[in-house]
């Protein structure tokens, strides 16, 4: 079988898997084929899915995130804090050129992983799991070959950051806002990386313009935040400072969290300069005032815990 008929006989697959899920109810089902991953995504009883097809890091990577959401019982609800945040405000689709929810996924492990709440399980023990051959520590996937060791062993972990435990919900969602600055998110480093080590600090063509680079945990040369152009950066640049502004008058979740009125990316533009002028910079200072939304009263008792 030739690759262009096996490529043909997966897209009749994908498609008929499709309208399969429409016959059971599923709701906005669209098949993409020809996506780098081809998916299908759609609309199930409760949750936006999408379902991929043979995508072995595809699954290496759920069971990662999962690992991290085990360590700490903050992680899932900021998770999902960040998530409902970026729907309601219109910048989670890449189709449109913004970031997946994955990539925000990963971009508030990588900031629990900096404010000490979570380690790095890709660089935990890896000598020693060299030494055991761990059989983890690599995968083929349609021919080519990735590390995909992570550390699993949760129950060792159980100490882990314990001067940060009484860090409440709400101090850390403002953390959030308050920590990216330039540079590349990389959660298997535990660290950010400046676009210049990684060799994306200059366009490589109109598809990868490395505006806002967030590093794949496993296929380390895909930047997920390759579709972001010159216009959705700003709208995300943007969403960050209203973020922040509401966190900084004592707004609440549902203000934070209220649906976008604008209709498309070029009416959001506006009040903090252009995209060129402002490559990410969201590491502003944060006086929070104290008055009786749960945000302020969230930083209050975290003062208070500290002092004690």
């Amino acid at each position: 079988m030739t690759e262009n008929s096996k490529k043909e006989k997966f897209t009749s697959f994908l498609i008929g898997l499709a309208r399969l899920l429409e016959r059971q109810g599923m709701l906005n089902v669209e098949a993409r084929p020809n996506a780098r991953l081809p998916i299908i995504k759609f609309k199930g009883f409760a949750f936006d899915c999408d379902l991929s097809v043979n995508n072995v890091l595809a699954c290496i990577n759920t069971d990662l995130l999962f690992t991290y959401t085990m360590l700490d019982k903050r992680v899932r609800p900021l998770i999902m804090c960040i998530k409902h945040w970026v729907k309601q405000r219109q910048i989670h689709n890449t189709f449109r050129g913004y970031l997946s929810s994955y990539t925000y996924t990963l971009m508030v492990i990588q900031y629990l992983q900096y404010e000490r709440v979570l380690p790095c399980l890709q660089s935990l023990r890896r000598v020693q799991a060299k030494l055991n051959n761990d059989p983890s520590f690599a995968v083929s996937s349609d021919g080519d070959l990735y590390d995909c060791y992570f550390y699993r062993n949760v129950e060792t972990l159980a100490s882990f950051g314990e001067r940060n435990k009484r860090s409440s919900l709400g101090l850390l969602l403002v953390g959030f806002f308050h920590f990216y600055s330039n540079g590349v998110v990389s959660v298997r480093s535990g660290r950010l990386l400046r676009k210049r080590a990684k060799g994306w600090d200059t366009p490589e063509d109109f598809r990868n313009r490395h505006i806002l680079c967030i590093e794949d945990p496993f296929d380390i040369n895909l930047d997920l935040g390759r579709y972001v152009n010159d216009y959705t950066v700003q709208d995300i640049l943007e969403e960050f400072a209203r973020a922040l502004q509401i966190l900084q008058k004592s707004g609440s979740f549902a203000e934070l969290c209220a649906p976008s009125t604008k209709s498309g990316i070029h009416e959001r533009r506006g009040n903090i300069g252009t995209a060129a002028q402002s490559p990410l910079h969201l590491r502003w200072a944060l006086p929070v005032s104290h008055g009786d939304s749960w945000m302020a009263q969230s930083v209050q008792a975290e003062k208070q815990a500290r002092a004690t």
